[in-house]
């Protein structure tokens, strides 16, 4: 009963259990069922709203694209317009430059037309000119014509002065010879007279006292030789040989000064080949020859600038006061002592400026393009006036000067005064010619020394060259001057026990070097010519100084001249010194060429004389050439 019952009420619960079961099924199932409905209804929804939005989407779309083909109707309109504004403005541009163009056209042909008159004009003028200028020529030609048909009148003229004055030296020339004529003829009747009344009895007298008298000076004159030989404590038979060995000193004496000159020139010349050699730094001679300087080496020299390097300056204020000033005012000095020599030959040009008294603006005026009278013409107009005297900085009343004076020039009012008539004498003539005026300094000059002064960069490696080349030469000359020192000590030794005195007691003897001495001197005795009194000193001096200078040359032998090594050295473009016999003086040059033929070896020389360059052909070992540093 009991298990019954257990399984009937498990059979209900089991049964309640399903119903639950069910319910929650069926609960569930309508759940989902709703859920469904929803998810259907709420997709149903989201359909509509995306039909909707689908719709609106395309609505919108229809739109934008309306608008957007509105916005290109518009822009396509907006170009066409543009396009039509645009040939608009074209066209209106193209009327304007055809208009312009027109108007230009118009103003060139009456361009060309005034043009055209202008030229006629100037035709015109040309033709006028060209007839003027056949006038003037015609009136210069007549002008010149009877300028010379007057100075022919004045030369015809002078030279009947000049007859004139003849005839009249002659008819007192002929006076005078008539009157010595007389007076000869006046001797010859007092010599016949003489003779006539010639005393042959008492000539002789007179001629026997002045025998007696000669031979009583003779006498006396012996007498005075015999005790001067006494004297001497020699004989009359030592006094040959007492006289020949006196002109023997007096002819070795000679011989021995003239040695010694040599030789000093010689020691003068070593001197200066030494201090060349030793010299490291850069002279103003040597570097000033080469950019064409060298009349200011002297100049320079007296104000103790012998050196390159003493010229350097810091600027242009410094080179101005110190370098430039010192040399322009040495040279206007120069100047005015060659004017002093020659008062009658003034620059044209310098006479003009003293003439208007306005000399102090010389320079300025040169500088500003003014240089001589023939640059003041018709064609300077008072534009270029003007702008000369500003360039010039002429002020004041000196403004006014100038423009007087060349107004004066161009109307012919002021004339150049007149050059000095030249020297009768030829030797004066020469002189002068060899005096040239110095030349003021140029611009070019002015340049050249300016880089010097302040760029000492351009000559400071040839003086670095010169320093290297210095010591190279030192080390090579070191040995040979030891040799040379040490055989000059020797002979100098040697002289002294020549001229050594006797001491002591043996006031009479000699030594043997001395002994020796005098026996080769009278074995080798020169008679010594006297001087032919009645040459005169005058011509011997004048011969002298046209002799021109010479060296002296064995040309058998020209291994024997002192600078045979420097001549044999010699090749192109070697600086040398030729002598000018024309002109009577040594000039620098160089040897261009070099030839040799059977007659021996030629040098051609380039050398430039006070007025030109020339050349010139000499023997390498002629005495018409030299070594520049064995004479400096």
């Amino acid at each position: 009963m009991g298990n019954g019952g257990s399984k009937r009420r498990h059979q209900a619960s089991m049964q309640q259990a399903d119903h639950a079961h069910r319910e929650r099924q069926a609960a569930a199932a309508r759940a989902h069922e709703q859920r469904l409905a929803q998810e259907r209804a709420a997709a149903q929804e989201r359909t509509i709203r995306l039909q909707q939005q689908a719709q609106a989407a395309e609505r919108q779309a229809a739109l934008d694209r309306q608008k957007k083909a509105d916005e290109q109707a518009r822009y396509i309109k907006k170009l066409e317009n543009e396009e039509k504004e645009k040939q608009r403005r074209h066209l209106e541009a193209e009327q304007l430059r055809q208009r312009e163009h027109e108007q230009e056209l118009e103003k060139l042909e009456l361009q060309k037309k005034q043009k055209q008159k202008e030229i006629e004009a100037q035709e015109q003028r040309h033709k006028e000119d060209l007839k003027q200028m056949w006038i003037n020529a015609k009136e210069k030609d007549r002008a010149n014509k009877e300028k010379q048909r007057d100075d022919a009148l004045v030369r015809v003229q002078g030279t009947i002065n000049g007859l004139l004055t003849q005839i009249d030296r002659d008819n007192d020339e002929l006076i005078k010879v008539n009157k010595e004529c007389k007076s000869m003829e006046e001797n010859l009747e007092i010599q016949d007279d003489n003779i006539t009344n010639f005393n042959k009895d008492g000539k002789l007298k007179e001629e026997r006292k002045e025998m007696e008298s000669a031979h009583a000076e003779w006498k006396r004159s012996d007498d005075e030789i015999v005790a001067a030989i006494n004297k001497t404590g020699q004989d009359e038979n030592s006094v040959g040989r007492f006289l020949k060995l006196t002109h023997a000193l007096i002819g070795q004496t000679t011989a021995t000064q003239a040695n010694a000159n040599k030789l000093d020139a010689e020691l003068h010349t070593f001197q200066t080949i030494i201090k060349r050699e030793c010299q490291d730094k850069l002279t103003t001679e040597t570097y000033f020859e080469e950019v064409n300087l060298d009349r200011f080496v002297p100049i320079l020299g007296k104000g103790g600038y012998n050196e390159c390097r003493k010229l350097i300056c810091k600027d242009e204020e410094e080179f101005e006061r110190d370098i430039f000033n010192y040399i322009e005012e040495a040279v206007d000095k120069e100047i005015d002592e060659w004017q002093k020599r020659h008062p009658n030959e003034q620059d044209p040009f310098e006479s003009f400026l003293k003439h208007y008294r306005i000399s102090k603006f010389k320079r300025a005026l040169k500088e500003s393009g003014l240089e001589s009278l023939q640059d003041i013409n018709e064609d300077l107009e008072d534009e270029d006036i003007n702008q000369l005297i500003e360039l010039a900085n002429i002020k004041g009343l000196f403004v006014k000067r100038l423009k007087r004076a060349i107004n004066d020039v161009k109307t012919g009012k002021y004339q150049p005064e007149d050059k000095r008539e030249a020297k009768d004498n030829d030797d004066e003539k020469k002189n002068n010619d060899d005096d040239d005026k110095p030349s003021e300094v140029s611009g070019l000059e002015k340049r050249e020394l300016r880089k010097i002064c302040l760029e000492p960069d351009t000559w400071q490696p040839y003086e670095k060259e010169k320093a290297d080349l210095t010591k190279s030469a030192l080390l090579q000359m070191s040995p040979i001057l030891a040799a040379f020192f040490d055989r000059m000590h020797i002979a100098v030794k040697q002289a002294q026990e020549l001229l050594d005195m006797p001491k002591g007691n043996d006031d009479d003897m000699l030594n043997d070097k001395q002994i020796e001495a005098m026996n080769i001197l009278m074995d080798n005795v020169k008679a010594i010519k006297a001087p032919d009194m009645e040459e005169k000193v005058e011509d011997e001096e004048e011969e002298e100084d046209n002799k021109a200078p010479d060296i002296d040359i064995d040309m058998d032998d020209p291994t024997q001249l002192a600078d045979y090594e420097q001549r044999k050295a010699w090749k192109e473009a070697s600086k040398v010194q030729v002598c000018s016999k024309t002109q009577n003086k040594w000039y620098n040059g160089k040897i261009i060429k070099i030839t040799n033929d059977e007659e021996g070896e030629w040098l051609t020389i380039e050398y430039t004389t006070d007025k030109d360059k020339r050349t010139k052909q000499v023997d390498r070992f002629g005495d018409d050439i030299r070594d520049p540093i064995m004479v400096e």
